[in-house]
């Protein structure tokens, strides 16, 4: 009687290696959460007290956006929806953006920042600049350019799971 096949072991990705294999203090979402929190402690230490990072995260996506539903600004702010829904009540009340309903289906919200948002923005991005420049000063543009290349196929492959 013929033996069943072993069963192969898949091989890892070339570079690729098992979590098991990586300590806590060399995994690189650790290292990441860690910058992360960071760069907010910074910001927020030298932020005027109105401007929280939730808020300059909202104000930096509709910077760059025309206009973004709310479960758009969910994803990139990284934010609850429902949680994010009351911000953007407080801010559209602010005068810091504006909602309307999205064309064709008005359960859809749309925010877009102000022109006093885009004030606000402005006020607070050369203090964000200057965090950031901190943080990679020293290190190769190169370097950091591959770093946030790597974290965002992290992300993509997280997303895509």
């Amino acid at each position: 009687m013929a033996s069943a096949p072993k069963a192969r072991k898949r091989a890892a990705p070339r570079g690729a290696e098992p979590f098991a294999q990586v300590s806590f203090a060399g995994n690189m979402l650790y290292w990441t959460r860690l910058l992360e929190t960071s760069y907010n402690r910074a910001f927020v230490a030298a932020a005027p007290r109105s401007t929280s990072v939730s808020v300059w995260r909202v104000l930096a996506w509709l910077s760059e956006k025309d206009a973004l539903t709310v479960g758009e600004l969910a994803l990139h702010t990284h934010m609850e929806r429902t949680v994010l829904g009351r911000l953007l009540d407080r801010m559209a009340g602010q005068g810091l953006i504006e909602r309307t309903a999205a064309d064709g289906d008005k359960r859809v919200s749309l925010a877009r920042i102000s022109a006093a948002g885009r004030k606000a923005f402005a006020s607070v991005q050369p203090l964000r600049s200057s965090i950031y420049a901190r943080a990679i000063r020293g290190i190769p543009n190169g370097d950091v350019e591959t770093a946030r290349r790597v974290i965002m196929a992290m992300v993509g492959n997280l997303r895509a799971a």
